[in-house]
C-alpha cells in the first residue's frame, strides 16, 4: 500500500497505487458517505486503502485542498463520479423480501451433514 503522484493535464496529484482516484476524491467522498465502509463499497476498495487515502488527506490537508482546486479548475469532473450511480454496489433496499439462500451442503439424497454421497 503506497502512495503515487501522476500529471493529469500538467496538474501533480496523489493517488493510491494502481487506483483510479486521486485521494482527495476519495476523502471527499467518505465526507459525503458518512464513513470509510460505505466509501470503499462504493469504491470496490479495500477499506485499508481507503483509511489510508482518508489518513493522507486528512494529516496533507493543504496539499489536497491545492490539488482540489487545481484540478477542478484545469476541468476535472469529480460531480461525475461522486452523483454516479453506477458506482455503487447492488443496494440492501433491492434484496428487501428476497432472502439469499445459503448453498445446500451434505448428502444430496438425506440432507445429512455427517456423511456425503458416494458415485453411484
Amino acid at each position: 500500500m503506497s502512495l503515487e503522484y501522476r500529471d493529469w493535464k500538467g496538474v501533480r496529484m496523489t493517488y493510491v497505487a494502481g487506483k483510479q482516484e486521486p485521494v482527495w476524491l476519495v476523502a471527499d467522498l467518505v465526507k459525503k458517505l458518512g464513513h470509510v465502509p460505505r466509501a470503499a463499497r462504493r469504491l470496490r476498495w479495500n477499506r485499508q486503502l481507503v483509511r489510508m487515502a482518508v489518513y493522507h488527506a486528512e494529516w496533507n490537508a493543504t496539499t489536497m485542498a491545492k490539488e482540489r482546486e487545481a484540478a477542478l479548475e484545469a476541468g476535472f469532473r469529480a460531480e461525475v463520479f461522486m452523483n454516479s450511480p453506477h458506482g455503487l454496489v447492488f443496494p440492501g433496499s433491492a434484496l428487501a423480501g428476497k432472502p439469499i439462500r445459503p448453498k445446500r451442503r451434505g448428502c444430496n439424497y438425506c440432507r445429512k451433514r455427517t456423511h456425503f454421497s458416494r458415485l453411484p
